[in-house]
């Protein structure tokens, strides 16, 4: 009959050595059975590929990123794909060169959760950035945007 307790009190007394027990184990496996790690390592591959994959990297990069800044919440992968599935800037609805934003930055408590993501591209999200951090524009820049509103 199976005892938890008992299992659980002979894991405590014995922990060291099981986990070397198991890191032995896994290392022998690795050298008479590497088949198996080639063929996990090129499902992985292929997995990264997809779009459902790629969104899982993106989630997964996103909240390493978070957790170094001591923000909280998490983002799924199916928030990246629900933002993919729109692929336009939220500013000027370009679809180039888009990057995935925090609607309320860390830095003024916003969250790392799906409903505080959007996509902009390198331009707004620049400029977007300059407004939360006070920086005013550049001379040299405010005379291109007029030349540009002229031009339009």
């Amino acid at each position: 009959m199976y005892d938890r307790e008992k299992r659980k009190n002979y894991y405590e007394k014995n922990k060291e050595k099981i986990k070397e027990y198991q890191k032995q184990w896994k290392k022998k496996r690795r050298f008479t059975h590497p088949h198996e790690a080639i063929r996990h390592n090129e499902r992985i591959k292929r997995y990264h590929k997809t779009e459902e994959g790629k969104a899982a990297l993106k989630a997964g990069h996103l909240n390493v990123t978070a957790k170094r800044r001591s923000q909280r919440g998490r983002v799924s992968k199916e928030d990246i794909l629900k933002l993919w599935e729109i692929y336009k800037c939220e500013r000027c609805d370009c679809q180039e060169n888009l990057q995935i934003d925090h609607i309320k930055p860390a830095m003024h408590g916003g969250l790392n959760v799906g409903e505080n993501l959007q996509l902009l591209c390198v331009d707004c999200h620049k400029e977007k950035t300059r407004e939360e951090l006070g920086i005013p524009k550049l001379k040299v820049e405010q005379e291109e945007d007029i030349q540009l509103e002229l031009k339009i």
